[in-house]
């Protein structure tokens, strides 16, 4: 995501997500995101982060993904997103 988000000329980050989004829809594709961690994460509160713990240096809905799969040591967690 963050790559995405990294060039003044490319459209706002929102936009590439949601018209990803429709591409993998109208193809039939899944489409995968791999972000970053915000480093206030701490893994002594919570074995595994969330959607809370994406680093977004600008703001994105989080509600256009469908699920997610966090992971932190050998812990693993899927969920749906909304």
């Amino acid at each position: 995501l963050q790559l995405l988000d990294q060039r003044r000329e490319n459209p706002d980050l929102t936009v590439q997500v949601r018209s990803l989004k429709s591409f993998a829809r109208d193809k039939g594709l899944i489409v995968v995101f791999i972000a970053q961690i915000d480093r206030s994460y701490d893994s002594a509160v919570k074995p595994c982060p969330d959607l809370n713990d994406v680093r977004l240096p600008n703001p994105l809905d989080l509600k256009l993904f469908d699920k997610t799969c966090f992971i932190n040591n050998a812990e693993v967690q899927f969920r749906a997103a909304s």
